[in-house]
């Protein structure tokens, strides 16, 4: 859930409270609960057996390896432990490669090499033996037209990003405040120090506190539009790193004149160069890369004694992620490819010939800008990676010709209906491949006849679900078998291995290791496993589906999640010795309540009241809620229901879920006029969406729900046999108002508007819910429901009213002061950059259950009114203590 990391205990939020604002952490990866891994050579190796990355791999082959390098240090004092450490503290997941260790320095090559080696011919395995070879001289190459020759798509921006680390210092992850503020010092010197055609100006962070000059606002969010501005790392395994330390500090950007280069300081490297051209020219942004990194590497060598950037013969130009060795070059393409995207297992089968990798292009909503945000339906990006096989010319050579043949498929399936039988597919790659040949002695394009997975004959899985009746299991195996997810673990009809989900084993699993909550409680009381193995609930939902996701998972000890799930209504009663403590982890001591005390739930009978009560916090506070509204750039509100005689989504089959589906889209439909609409089942909507401009504009807007893809998820079942018995009901008699069926509980329905006016917003969206509510009454069904709980939901962290309610507020002042995670904790809300823009900061609420939905609104209408008057005084120049300000002001 989007809140769990916000539903810690104290300590743990203060310990994230200080990461965040930079205070007196001299080191984030090293500010760890107990049992992390320490990163100074003090801690004994532990099982690695279940962990999932090369470096784990090659030390379970050499296991006497870590001790014998344990106290070995370079000379700037890296650690083995130190480079170890993220693929220590993270499990990492089966079916995603990672390296599993970052070099803290360039000689953590040379001295840790026994271990470095055979993880970096892992990742690159075409690199033993090879000597890295430099060649940025991309005027050899022939003249190659990237659009095809019969018309079709061509690429609408090109991307070039090139990183380098200097030899004299530690690499990001493991240098000391003076460090990094001496790199900062060093590269702001040549900056200044270049060429005309290169002026620009260098900026801090905001919060940086270590530049002359400090970006504003306003640059900020000019910077993320353009993809040029740094994030704060935010997952585990690059907090675990320590790329995170004294964030903002001694970090900013240097932006060349005429905006099309920019520079990051000490974000993942010590320097990446970023060049981002309209149009299909990447020969361009490959020589404007290549041009600046040249003249600043003479610049460097002229000062002082003279600086380099690390290298080594084998492995090129040198990174602390092992991804980024060789030329330290990415360059890729935006692109749009509405046929391709509707053919998943074709366009990753395509991709993975071509030698490509592909994410998806997300754009801003300034006009003619792009910058990686809210997903544009069919539009990607495609690049080609670092290597180290390569060199520079020859990743440009081979990106030239895998582009060029990608668009030329999609035109042949726009304009030509070309079958998506695998022998036409792969005979037009071979063909394509083999017409451009390699352009430069030596460019080795990527083979194509290695298949990463095959076709299935005829029409994609996307229309055949359209086709196909889902009657009985026998229909329903056939259909998933024609889905490409199927063959995705946690995707398919299966539960992802590990842990059982039908019975409990004698004993339980090793979990001395494990940070989430249910690992916590099962640690308290050890008997409580052995009192509850047996039972299972009349729907047959046993103690092992509910928490077979905080097995198979072990978490992160700075991130805080629940690590189980209900299987049904029943859970809550059957399992009380794993659901209160739970409950009273996530939502303190009103969870504690006696049975017969209600969790505080208005009848929506009198769903008006919600409106009142916001009218009249409006009314009293006219100045701040003209301030409120002004700042506001939107709100997101979510409602989760759950039906009580089926199984919730982790645990239902594939014939209940389509029975589920069936049921909430007909009662759905049957609603009236003002809440008319369409039902898109999710198999088939990212083909409607091609030709209807209605729901790709639902696809961008965020309001179609993705597969699972964080571990918990997939292991808690969430996503077995997508898509099928999932869909979006759209009401188009009502604005951003969309209901989610069998997603993480049989209906969501979810409200995404621009403005201010939550009062409009909740209210029609408690309206709706209460006429679904009278509606299934009429048929004999009931949402679950309990006096304790208030309504049940398959995570514990959505009982209550299961509403979140989030504004998104333009406060980038306040939000950049200490203390204001603190004052957000104070107010009762949680507080996260807004995915949509980095100067727009949500806030939303904590607290789910003892209140009224009212009552939540009302709470995240005050934080925002308090937040939104600091704002304001910040920008009349007062000095705010945000410590003394009470939300009361």
């Amino acid at each position: 859930d989007d809140d769990d990391d916000d539903d810690e205990e104290q300590e743990d939020e203060k310990k994230q409270e200080h990461a965040g604002e930079g205070e007196q952490w001299e080191d984030r990866a090293e500010a760890e609960a107990d049992g992390t891994f320490e990163s100074d050579g003090s801690s004994r190796l532990p099982d690695l057996s279940e962990h999932h990355n090369y470096m784990a791999k090659v030390l379970q082959e050499h296991p006497r390896l870590y001790d014998r390098l344990r106290h070995v240090r370079t000379e700037k004092g890296v650690t083995l432990a130190k480079c170890i450490k993220p693929g220590v503290d993270n499990e990492g997941h089966p079916m995603v490669p990672a390296a599993g260790l970052f070099a803290g320095d360039a000689e953590c090559f040379s001295t840790f090499r026994d271990i470095f080696h055979p993880v970096i011919c892992r990742w690159f395995p075409d690199s033993e033996g090879r000597t890295h070879v430099i060649d940025t001289d991309s005027s050899r190459l022939p003249s190659f037209p990237l659009v095809s020759d019969f018309g079709g798509p061509k690429p609408e921006r090109i991307i070039a990003s090139l990183t380098r680390n200097l030899a004299d210092y530690p690499f990001p992850n493991a240098c000391t405040s003076q460090e990094r503020l001496a790199v900062e010092l060093l590269m702001v010197r040549a900056f200044a120090a270049l060429e005309d055609q290169y002026a620009g100006c260098y900026m801090g962070l905001i919060g940086s506190h270590t530049s002359d000059v400090e970006m504003s606002p306003e640059m900020q969010t000019e910077l993320w539009k353009l993809g040029f501005l740094p994030e704060e790392p935010d997952s585990s395994v690059a907090v675990s790193a320590g790329f995170g330390q004294r964030w903002p500090e001694a970090r900013g950007v240097y932006l060349v004149q005429n905006h099309e280069l920019a520079v990051s300081v000490n974000d993942l490297d010590h320097i990446k160069i970023m060049c981002s051209l309209d149009g299909s020219n990447v020969e361009l942004a490959f020589q404007l890369v290549f041009n600046f990194v040249n003249a600043l590497e003479k610049v460097l060598k002229s000062l002082d004694r003279g600086y380099s950037w690390a290298w080594s013969d084998s492995y090129g130009f040198l990174s602390p992620s092992i991804s980024h060795l060789g030329t330290g070059l990415t360059v890729g393409a935006v692109v749009h490819l509405p046929r391709l995207s509707t053919r998943p297992a074709m366009m990753q089968d395509t991709m993975h010939k071509m030698g490509l990798k592909l994410a998806r292009w997300m754009a801003s909503s300034s006009e003619n800008t792009m910058a990686r945000r809210s997903t544009v339906s069919g539009t990607w990006e495609l690049f080609h990676s670092p290597s180290i096989a390569l060199t520079e010319v020859q990743v440009l050579s081979s990106l030239r010709q895998a582009l060029r043949s990608v668009l030329q498929l999609e035109s042949q399936l726009a304009h030509r209906h070309m079958d998506e039988r695998e022998g036409d597919v792969e005979s037009y790659l071979q063909a394509s491949t083999a017409t451009g040949g390699n352009e430069v002695p030596g460019a080795e394009l990527i083979s194509t006849d290695s298949a990463h997975g095959s076709f299935d004959a005829g029409t994609s899985g996307e229309s055949q679900t359209a086709k196909v009746p889902l009657t009985g299991s026998q229909r329903l195996s056939q259909v998933a078998a024609s889905i490409p997810f199927a063959e995705l673990p946690g995707l398919g009809p299966l539960d992802m291995e590990g842990f059982p989900t039908e019975e409990c084993p004698d004993q339980l699993p090793d979990i001395s290791h494990h940070y989430t909550m249910l690992a916590t409680i099962l640690r308290r009381d050890p008997d409580s496993y052995h009192r509850m193995k047996s039972s299972q609930t009349s729907f047959g939902v046993s103690l092992a589906r509910c928490i077979k996701p905080g097995i198979d998972t072990r978490g992160h000890a700075m991130i805080k999640t629940v690590g189980a799930v209900a299987g049904d209504a029943e859970c809550y009663k059957v399992f009380e010795e794993l659901f209160v403590p739970l409950a009273n982890l996530l939502h303190g001591e009103v969870a504690c309540q006696a049975e017969a005390s209600p969790a505080v739930h208005r009848p929506l009978l009198h769903w008006e009241e919600a409106c009142e009560v916001l009218d009249r916090e409006l009314l009293a506070k006219p100045d701040s809620s003209a301030s409120l509204q002004g700042r506001l750039e939107g709100l997101d509100l979510k409602l989760h229901r759950n039906l009580e005689k089926f199984r919730f989504t982790p645990a239902i089959s594939a014939e209940t879920r389509r029975e589920v589906e069936t049921l909430l889209s007909q009662a759905l439909a049957s609603l009236g006029p003002d809440t008319c609409g369409r039902y898109l089942p999710l198999a088939t909507v990212h083909e409607t969406a091609t030709h209807d401009t209605s729901v790709a504009e639902l696809k961008a807007a965020g309001l179609v729900f993705q597969p699972p893809e964080a571990s918990l998820d997939l292991s808690a079942g969430i996503g077995r046999d997508w898509p099928l018995g999932r869909g979006v009901y759209e009401m188009t008699g009502t604005e951003g108002i969309v209901a989610w069926l069998n997603n993480e509980d049989h209906l969501t329905f979810v409200c995404r508007r621009s403005g201010s006016n939550l009062r409009a917003a909740l209210s029609e969206l408690l309206r709706i819910d209460e006429a679904l509510r009278e509606t299934l009454k009429t048929a004999h069904y009931n949402y679950a429901l309990a006096a304790r709980w208030g309504y049940l939901s398959s995570c514990p962290s959505n009982l209550g009213s299961a509403l979140h309610v989030e504004l998104r507020c333009r406060i980038p002042l306040t939000r950049q002061k200490d203390g204001f995670k603190r004052l957000c904790f104070r107010l009762g809300v949680g507080a996260r950059d807004c995915s949509d823009d980095s100067a727009v900061t949500s806030i939303y609420n904590l607290a789910r259950l003892g209140s009224s939905e009212a009552d939540q609104a009302l709470l995240v209408l005050r934080a925002g009114l308090c937040l939104s008057e600091c704002e304001e005084r910040f920008e009349r120049g007062e000095d705010v203590e945000l410590a003394q300000v009470t939300g009361r002001t």
